[in-house]
C-alpha cells in the first residue's frame, strides 16, 4: 500500500474514532521496531501510545498473517483498517489485538473496556480505557 493510501485510512479511522467519542490522534515518534524506524504512533487521550499497522481489504484468509504481524510488534500494537467485519472483529478480540475501523457507518474499535472491570478483555461496549 502506498503512503498516501495508508495516510487516508489512518485519517479516516481517527476521524471515525473521534466522532464516536474516542479521543485518538497521530503523534510523531523516533523509536525503532526491529530494523524499522517508527515515524508515527496513535495516542489516546489517556496518553497510551500504540504502534500501528494499516491494512486494507482484510479477509479471513489474510487475518492469520495480520495477527502474527501485530503480535510481533508487542502489547501496544494497533490494527488500523479500512473496514473490519463483525466476524473479523471477534477474532481480533479473541486474540487481544486492539483495532480501529475507518468506516464511519459501521465504526468498531476494541479500545473500549467494560465499565465494570477494566481488566476484562477488550469489547465494543463500555467506557474509555482508564
Amino acid at each position: 500500500m502506498d503512503k498516501k493510501a495508508e495516510t487516508e485510512v489512518i485519517e479516516r479511522a481517527l476521524a471515525a474514532a473521534c466522532a464516536n467519542g474516542l479521543n485518538a490522534r497521530l503523534v510523531k515518534s523516533k523509536g525503532r521496531r526491529g530494523d524499522r524506524k517508527i515515524h508515527e504512533q496513535v495516542q489516546l487521550s489517556t496518553g497510551t501510545k500504540y504502534q500501528f499497522e494499516v491494512k486494507t481489504g482484510l479477509r479471513p484468509a489474510t487475518l492469520g498473517a495480520a495477527i502474527h504481524q501485530l503480535k510481533s510488534i508487542g502489547p501496544l500494537s494497533l490494527l488500523v483498517a479500512d473496514y473490519i467485519t463483525p466476524p473479523i472483529a471477534n477474532t481480533l478480540r479473541e486474540n487481544n489485538i486492539p483495532f480501529l475501523d475507518a468506516d464511519k457507518r459501521t465504526f468498531q474499535t476494541s479500545l473500549f473496556r467494560t465499565a465494570s472491570d477494566p481488566k476484562l478483555p477488550f469489547s465494543n461496549f463500555g467506557s474509555l480505557e482508564s
